[in-house]
């Protein structure tokens, strides 16, 4: 029997081989959020984490998104609610979240990982400069109720 480790090295040298589209081809189409586009969910069935919005690990929200997630699930999926359509509306109300996080990752990681002197020289005159109440501002903007529209009754 195989060892579970040797499995990913042996999918990889494989696909190698194989006429299969490059690894970073598929993975840059996955991290940019396109994967979320696809929808989330058919039926009783639906995606969440990671799975639903896979976030860079620069913008340091995959676990707050996925603990989110779970609030959000308890909130629709209520004792008598028909399943499908509690997660239809999960899924409507959290996108809307994520999606700005997940296409925020790919700004975030160029600044911060960028070698260029340049845009290094800008990102650190931009932090000492800014007013600190500018930031606060800012983060207190993204820190309102991410499950306010499901905490009160939706109308459709």
């Amino acid at each position: 029997m195989r060892s579970w480790i040797a499995a990913p090295a042996i999918s990889i040298r494989a696909s190698r081989r194989s006429r299969a589209r490059p690894l970073r081809r598929i993975c840059g189409s996955i991290v940019c959020g396109s994967a979320s586009r696809c929808g989330l969910g058919r039926g009783a069935v639906t995606l969440l984490g990671d799975a639903a919005h896979p976030v860079l690990p620069h913008t340091a929200q995959g676990a707050a998104l996925a603990l989110e997630d779970a609030v959000a699930l308890g909130l629709v999926l209520k004792p008598g609610a028909d399943p499908a359509a509690a997660l239809r509306l999960y899924e409507r109300v959290r996108s809307a979240r994520t999606r700005r996080l997940v296409r925020a990752g790919p700004r975030i990681a160029a600044m911060t990982t960028t070698r260029s002197r340049l845009k290094i020289l800008a990102r650190e005159a931009a932090i000492r400069l800014l007013p600190g109440g500018l930031l606060s501002a800012t983060l207190n903007m993204h820190a309102r109720d991410p499950h306010r529209k499901l905490r009160r009754p939706v109308l459709e």
